[in-house]
C-alpha cells in the first residue's frame, strides 16, 4: 500500500517534471522507454530544449521583480535536470541503438543538449539574475549555498561574465575545438577501420587457432587490422618479431592527418584559456582539482617516476634475458626490448615468474556467474539489495534491468528504492565498444519530499558466442569490476540537487570508486564470490589466487612509467608550447617509460587521450593512487571488511559531489591522499623529488 500511494504522489508530479519520471503502466520500473524511432527521438530532443529554453526565459521575467532562492537559482537548477531527465533514453541511443539512423539522431540530441547547457552558462542575462539573487545576502546553508556557488564558478567558465565580444570569440573557440577533437578521433577510427597488414600463418605461430579463424583470408593469408581487438593478440602472443615490428609500426604511424590537427587544437586550447585568464590549459582544467595546478601534477608524475623506476628496470632487465634466450637460440644477439617487444615479453614475463595459467583462470570467470558474484559483493559489501526485475522497454533484448535498494533492516523491513542499473554485457553491430558505466538519470529531490532514483548502465563488448568465449579474461573481468564499481557509486548518491549527483564528481576522482571495489572483489574473501569454476561453482584455489596477485605486479611497475610517459607529455603539451611534439614524445618514451618509442613513426598522431582528455590524463594514475590509498586504509588483509565498507559508501560515495574530492579523503584518512600505498602494492619503495 505505502510503495502504491508513493508511485501515486510521484505521478502526480508530473505536470512538474518530465515523464520519465513516472513510468505508465507495462513500462519499465526505471521510468525510462528506448523505443523511440529516430523521427520521433529528433522532435522529442528538440521539443525538450525548447520547454527548457521557455522555462529559462520564465526565471528571467519573474527573477527580475523579486528574485529568491526558489524562482532563480533552483529554478536555473530544476530546468537543466528535467531537460536531462527528458532526454535520458534518446541520448543514451547513440551507444547500444542497433539502427544507425536511431544512433546518428541520438548523437545529434547528445551534441544539441550540451550546446543548450554551454549557451545557458555563457548567458549574461541569466548570470546577472543570480547575481541580483546574491545581493540580497539572504542566508543559506548546505547544499542551497553550495548551488549558487556552484552556478558562479559554472557561469565564469562558461564566458558569462566576459564582454560581449570575448564570449562571441568563446563560443566560437569552442566550436573548433569541439570540431577539431571529433575530426581527431574520427581520423583515428577511420585508420583503425581501413589499415593492416597481410601475413602468412606461420607469420602468426603463437596465436590461438580461435583467433586465427576469426581473421579475413585471401589467397593464404590472413588479414590482421590495427583495432584493439585484433592488435593486442598480435603484440601478446606472436613469436615472430618482425610481425609485431611491421604490425606496430603501421598502428603508430596511422593517421597521420591529425598532426596539422593536433597543432591547430591545442593553440585554440591556449586561446580558450588565455580569454577566461589563465596561464595555460592546464591551469584552466586543473582548477579545483585534488591536484590544483601544473606544478603539482609535475610532483606527482616525478614522485611516481623516481619511486618505481629501480623496480621497473629489473623487470625491464628481466624482459630483455627473455629475449636474449630467444636470440641465442635463433643465432641473434640483440637484447633491447624495443616498442614491439614490451607486450610479448611482458607476458613471457608474468608467465615465467608467476606460472599463472590464463586458460585454467577463464574456467572460474564464466560471464553469468561473474555478474551475478558482483552483485552479491556488492550487495555484502555496501548493505545493499540488487533484484532482477522486468527491462520493459529496454534498447534490446540482452538489456538487464536490476532494482538497487538498501537492504532489509534488522526487522526485515524492505529499504528504500535507490535506483536502478541496466546491463547489457555483449557484442553487436552498431554497439559501442568497451567497457563502461553510465548514467541516464542523476537522483534528486522531488516536491513532497520524494526522490528521483537514480538509474545506470553498464555495457560491454563481451563476445556473444556460447562455448570458450563465454568466459572472460582476466582483463574483461577487471574492467567489468571497475566499472560496476563505478555504476554503484552512480547510483548511491544522496544528494538533493542533480547538479551534485554522483555523475558530477570531478573527473580526477571519478574512477576511484570503481578501482577501490576491484580491489575488494579480487581479495582473499572477495574471490569466492566473483569466480566459480563453470562445471561445479567451486572458487579459484589458493595457489591460482596467489599467481594471479603475483601477475599483477610482475610488470605493473614498467607499465605504470609507460603511462606516466604519456601524462607527463600531456601536461607539457598543455602547459607551454612545444617546438617539435613527436621529439618531445620520443624523449618522454625514453626517459620516463624506459623503451625507446617506435622509429620513424608519428604515434601522437593517433593519442587519443590528447583530444579526449587534454591536460587531465594524469588522472587514470592519480585516481589508482588515491583508490589504493582508501583501501589500504581498511587493513583489509585477507578480505573486505563489510562495516568498513559501509562506513566508505557513507562518507565517501553518498556525499556525490557536493564535497570535493581532497575534502572526502582528507575527513576519511585523517591526511591528504599520498602514492605510498600503491607503492606499497606494487613492491616499490616511495622515493623523493628528484
Amino acid at each position: 500500500m505505502r510503495s502504491l500511494l508513493l508511485r501515486s504522489l510521484l505521478c502526480g508530479l508530473c505536470a512538474a517534471v518530465p515523464p520519465a519520471v513516472c513510468p505508465a503502466q507495462g513500462r519499465s520500473p526505471s521510468g525510462l522507454d528506448f523505443a523511440a524511432p529516430a523521427k520521433r527521438l529528433v522532435k522529442e530532443c528538440r521539443n525538450a530544449i525548447s520547454r527548457s529554453e521557455s522555462a529559462l526565459a520564465a526565471v528571467l521575467s519573474v527573477s527580475e521583480g523579486s528574485p529568491d532562492f526558489t524562482n532563480t537559482p533552483e529554478a536555473v537548477e530544476n530546468t537543466l535536470a528535467d531537460c536531462r531527465e527528458a532526454t535520458a533514453a534518446l541520448s543514451f541511443l547513440r551507444f547500444v541503438s542497433t539502427t544507425s539512423a536511431v544512433r546518428d539522431a541520438a548523437l545529434a540530441c547528445d551534441r544539441a543538449l550540451r550546446q543548450f547547457e554551454e549557451r545557458t552558462f555563457s548567458r549574461a542575462d541569466l548570470h546577472a539574475a543570480v547575481l541580483r539573487y546574491t545581493d540580497l545576502k539572504a542566508p543559506l546553508a548546505g547544499e542551497p549555498e553550495l548551488l549558487v556557488e556552484t552556478q558562479l564558478k559554472d557561469f565564469k567558465a562558461g564566458g558569462a561574465a566576459l564582454r560581449p565580444g570575448d564570449r562571441e570569440s568563446l563560443t566560437r573557440l569552442r566550436t573548433q575545438i569541439a570540431d577539431l577533437e571529433t575530426s581527431f578521433m574520427e581520423n583515428i577510427a577511420a585508420a583503425d577501420a581501413a589499415d593492416h597488414l597481410d601475413v602468412s600463418t606461420d607469420e602468426l605461430a603463437g596465436l590461438p587457432a580461435e583467433f586465427l579463424e576469426g581473421l579475413p583470408a585471401e589467397q593464404g593469408r590472413r588479414r590482421v587490422g590495427v583495432s584493439l581487438d585484433q592488435y593486442s593478440p598480435v603484440m601478446t602472443l606472436a613469436r615472430a618479431p618482425s610481425t609485431r615490428r611491421f604490425l606496430a609500426t603501421l598502428r603508430e604511424s596511422r593517421a597521420k592527418e591529425n598532426l596539422p590537427v593536433l597543432d591547430r587544437l591545442l593553440t585554440l586550447r591556449r586561446e580558450e584559456a588565455g580569454l577566461l585568464g589563465y596561464p595555460s590549459f592546464s591551469h584552466l582544467m586543473l582548477e579545483g582539482r585534488m591536484l590544483g595546478n601544473p606544478l603539482a601534477v609535475e610532483w606527482f608524475l616525478d614522485r611516481l617516476a623516481s619511486g618505481l623506476e629501480p623496480l621497473a628496470r629489473r623487470q625491464l632487465e628481466s624482459m630483455a634475458d627473455l629475449k636474449a634466450a630467444d636470440e641465442r637460440a635463433s643465432s641473434g644477439r640483440d637484447r633491447v626490448i624495443q616498442a614491439w617487444d614490451r607486450l610479448y615479453y611482458e607476458r613471457r614475463l608474468r608467465e615465467s615468474c608467476c606460472g599463472l595459467d590464463e586458460e585454467r583462470l577463464r574456467e572460474f570467470l564464466p560471464v553469468r556467474a561473474f555478474v551475478e558474484g558482483a552483485l552479491s559483493l556488492a550487495g555484502r559489501l555496501y548493505a545493499l539489495r540488487l533484484r532482477e526485475v522486468s527491462p520493459a522497454g529496454a534498447w534490446h533484448p540482452a538489456a538487464r534491468l536490476y532494482e538497487v535498494s538498501d537492504a532489509p533492516d534488522q526487522n526485515g523491513r524492505p529499504g528504500a528504492v535507490l535506483g536502478f542499473l541496466y546491463t547489457d554485457l555483449h557484442r553487436r553491430p552498431g554497439k559501442q565498444p568497451g567497457i563502461s558505466a553510465r548514467s541516464l538519470v542523476r537522483p534528486r529531490r522531488l516536491a513532497e519530499g520524494l526522490r528521483r532514483p537514480a538509474v545506470a548502465a553498464l555495457l560491454a563488448d563481451l563476445p556473444p558466442d556460447p562455448g570458450r568465449r563465454g568466459f572472460l579474461s582476466f582483463d574483461q573481468a577487471d574492467a567489468l569490476l571497475r566499472e560496476f564499481g563505478k555504476a554503484i557509486h552512480l547510483i548511491v548518491s544522496r544528494t538533493r540537487y542533480a547538479r551534485f549527483a554522483s555523475a558530477e564528481t570531478s573527473w580526477d576522482f571519478s574512477e576511484v570508486p570503481g578501482l577501490v571495489f576491484e580491489r575488494w572483489a579480487w581479495s582473499e574473501s572477495g574471490l569466492p564470490l566473483v569466480s566459480k569454476h563453470y562445471r561445479d561453482g567451486a572458487p579459484i584455489p589458493a595457489d591460482l589466487g596467489r599467481r594471479l596477485a603475483d601477475s599483477r605486479r610482475a610488470t605493473a611497475a614498467l607499465d605504470t612509467l609507460r603511462q606516466a610517459a604519456a601524462a607527463e607529455l600531456d601536461r607539457r603539451l598543455h602547459t607551454a608550447k612545444v617546438p617539435d611534439i613527436g621529439k618531445e614524445h620520443a624523449r618522454l618514451s625514453a626517459e620516463i617509460g624506459l623503451i625507446p618509442a617506435m622509429p620513424g613513426a608519428f604515434p601522437v598522431a593517433s593519442l587519443a587521450p590528447l583530444a579526449e582528455e587534454g591536460g587531465r590524463h594524469f588522472a587514470h594514475l592519480w585516481a589508482w593512487a588515491v583508490a589504493e590509498d582508501l583501501f589500504a586504509s581498511f587493513d583489509a588483509g585477507a578480505g573486505p571488511d563489510p562495516s568498513l565498507a559501509r562506513q566508505f559508501r557513507e562518507a565517501v560515495l553518498e556525499p556525490g559531489a557536493t564535497i570535493p574530492p581532497a575534502d572526502l579523503v582528507r575527513r576519511f584518512l585523517d591526511r591528504p591522499a599520498s602514492e605510498n600505498a600503491l607503492f606499497e602494492f606494487l613492491g616499490a619503495k616511495a622515493a623523493k623529488k628528484r
